[in-house]
């Protein structure tokens, strides 16, 4: 049995199940494995199958775990890219990378400097959230690969 099977057997052993707590707050093994559906579903509409990297500005927040469990369970690459460097080492990193998608929470797509770059490379951007639970769209790129 390959990882990406065996973390998505975990995550539907009981999907009710309380796995992270943060603020007070318990995510569901249910919610992260939403979060990694949602993701997979939105690179597949993309043309992004199994192999590609995916650069994720990480952060101690559950959606993250979902995000990375997520993309491990469906044979993705995870490059993490550290949010709290500071703006312009971040923005350098990026750049460096020309990542095809960007993941990121909320909070992090408030940055416009960090949706400039978005527009500036034509990656797709994602943003996540715990509660609900949700992965969306906040750029496309013209034409993966």
């Amino acid at each position: 049995m390959k990882l990406g099977e065996h973390l998505t057997a975990i995550l539907e052993i009981d999907p009710s199940a309380p796995a992270v707590e943060f603020h007070d707050h318990w995510t569901t093994w249910g919610d992260l494995a939403s979060i990694g559906q949602q993701l997979d579903a939105l690179l597949l509409g993309a043309g992004l199958g199994a192999g590609i990297p995916v650069a994720c500005l990480l952060r101690t927040r559950p959606e993250h775990i979902g995000v990375v469990l997520g993309l491990l369970g469906t044979d993705r690459t995870v490059v993490t890219v550290n949010p709290q460097q500071g703006a312009d080492k971040l923005l350098a990193d990026l750049r460096a990378l020309r990542p095809m998608v960007i993941v990121a929470d909320d909070d992090a797509w408030q940055s416009t400097e960090l949706v400039a770059v978005l527009d500036e490379l034509e990656t797709i951007g994602i943003a996540v959230r715990a509660t609900p639970p949700t992965a969306t769209l906040v750029g496309v790129r013209d034409r993966p690969g």
